[in-house]
């Protein structure tokens, strides 16, 4: 496979404006509602009361979590093409600078390109190995969803929402099941849109048969795919050490069935297209109104443990954001001013 060319530069910046522009409402609406009702005193008190010690542990998990994270994808691109774990790590990490820095929902682009460069493989193919990985994580998060709200009474409109979600999750799901049955099905896209004879619509035409090509050709092994499965229960199961010690920082002990209501909320926020960096806001509102109404958590203590958790996610991801930019030889400003054409 040859590597992609270099980004193609965005023609239009007022498409970026105005994401930017929705994102910043969405972040003080949604933080306006996370800190409606605290009494600013006592959350305050709480926070100087923490436990530097236990925070420190709490970035320590998100940092060994993020180191086993970024395998998943060079695990399923194994059989077509091995990628140096040095790439992987650094493309997870840029992704998620880039996710914390701008509201711009392309990290997943991001990590794609930069481990098409580095390897020598299509960035649209990288598009559908991160779909597989996504579906199986999405599977997880279901499973996760059924348990909850078998185990405490879920509110009638996050019903609504957990339905939708199976919905999507199932229709993800047997779409990979039709792509490794029929692989020839990918081949389509291309063959129809390049009749066409347009340039740009083939070149669509050539991107989507290369991301199914990318589902098609990564999901087809089981041994691959229980590796990933693995893999994300062990990355999820640091997470959630990291969010106990967040919370055990002020003295708070999450029950089992607390914890994973939190590391559900924690991933239904950054899974949610808010176009807020870093899910600010939508973070604190979805993850204190989960430890809140379902647990029973005092509002103050709830919103002390998520500040702590995504905060200390934050400068994770940041400070190892800097560190996966050198490592990709990828500047900040390339990444923010252009935008990926798969290929």
């Amino acid at each position: 496979m040859e590597p992609d060319p270099p980004f193609h530069t965005c023609p239009n910046r007022i498409w970026g404006t105005g994401q930017s522009l929705f994102g910043f409402v969405v972040a003080i609406a949604c933080l306006w509602r996370a800190f409606r009702g605290i009494d600013f005193t006592t959350l305050l008190q709480v926070l100087a009361d923490a436990s530097v010690t236990c925070i420190i542990l709490s970035a320590f998990l998100n940092v060994v979590s993020a180191f086993v994270k970024c395998t998943k994808v060079g695990i399923l691109v194994r059989p077509i093409k091995k990628l140096r774990y040095r790439n992987l790590f650094a493309a997870e990490m840029t992704s998620v600078l880039i996710d914390t820095i701008f509201p711009l929902r392309l990290h997943e682009l991001v990590r794609a390109y930069i481990l098409g460069r580095s390897g020598g493989i299509s960035t649209a193919f990288i598009i559908g190995a991160e779909f597989v990985v996504k579906v199986v994580e999405a599977l997880l998060l279901t499973v996760a969803l059924l348990v909850l709200s078998a185990m405490v009474p879920i509110p009638p409109w996050a019903i609504t929402s957990i339905r939708m979600l199976l919905a999507m999750v199932w229709a993800a799901a047997t779409f990979l099941v039709v792509m490794v049955r029929w692989p020839a099905l990918g081949a389509l896209p291309h063959q129809l849109l390049e009749n066409m004879k347009i340039k740009w619509v083939s070149r669509i035409g050539h991107m989507l048969t290369k991301m199914l090509e990318g589902i098609s050709q990564t999901a087809v092994n089981p041994t691959s795919l229980a590796a990933v499965l693995l893999i994300t229960l062990t990355e999820w199961a640091l997470l959630a050490a990291a969010l106990w010690f967040a919370a055990f920082a002020i003295q708070v002990h999450l029950t089992p069935l607390a914890l994973l209501g939190f590391m559900v909320a924690n991933h239904v926020a950054f899974a949610v297209p808010s176009s807020t960096s870093g899910s600010i806001g939508i973070y604190e509102a979805t993850t204190k109104m989960t430890l809140v109404m379902l647990f029973g958590m005092q509002q103050e203590k709830a919103l002390a443990v998520v500040l702590i958790a995504h905060c200390t996610m934050l400068s994770v991801g940041t400070l190892g954001g800097l560190v996966g930019l050198r490592m990709a030889h990828v500047s900040l400003r390339t990444l923010r001013e252009q935008s990926i054409t798969p290929h």
